[in-house]
């Protein structure tokens, strides 16, 4: 009888794999643009597969985590989304960008107060806990920016110095520069 039974699981794939691929075309959509679809696909897969559900991986569901965070119609909502992400699933492939994301978001957010001291402090974990991790440079940038910020110019241009001796793609190599040349004088 079990004998039966395994070719037909075989078809569908896992509860995991099944999960996966609805993610990676959530994913494809945000990339194409279709964000309305992307929603309701994520929302019909948030309802399908409640925070109890076993058969979903913790990969599975950081990266639902921040799909959400990047569907977010608010900073509120993406902020909370990529929390979870940072704080419930450290050592998935998507904590260090949701590092990277809150950094922004909360420097962008010019929300008086902490705003960029908390920037400081994701930004600071980005670099200092995820030494591999390709959003390295753009963490540097952004932390330079939090930095000067908090009129913090000498760490800010530091941080410059050391994203400037990072990979990056052309554009993000320009902004490195650019900043160097706004924060770093003499």
């Amino acid at each position: 009888m079990l004998i039966a039974v395994l070719p037909a699981l075989a078809q569908r794939g896992t509860p995991t794999a099944t999960a996966d691929r609805e993610l990676a075309r959530i994913d494809s959509l945000i990339a194409a643009d279709a964000l309305a679809e992307a929603r309701d696909r994520l929302a019909a897969w948030n309802s399908a597969h409640s925070a109890s559900d076993a058969s979903v991986s913790g990969p599975a569901r950081a990266l639902a985590l921040m799909l959400a965070g990047r569907l977010a119609t608010t900073w509120d909502a993406a902020e909370q989304a990529y929390i979870a992400v940072a704080l419930g699933y450290p050592v998935s492939p998507q904590a260090p960008e949701a590092m990277l994301r809150l950094g922004q978001g909360l420097l962008a957010a010019g929300r008086p107060g902490d705003g960029a001291a908390r920037a400081v402090a994701y930004l600071e974990r980005l670099i200092n806990d995820y030494p591999n991790s390709p959003f390295r440079t753009q963490g540097y940038l952004w932390l330079a920016r939090a930095q000067d910020a908090r009129g913090r110019a000498g760490a800010a241009c530091a941080s410059l110095r050391q994203a400037a001796t990072l990979p990056a793609d052309s554009a993000l190599a320009r902004l490195i520069t650019a900043e160097i040349g706004r924060i770093c004088r003499g």
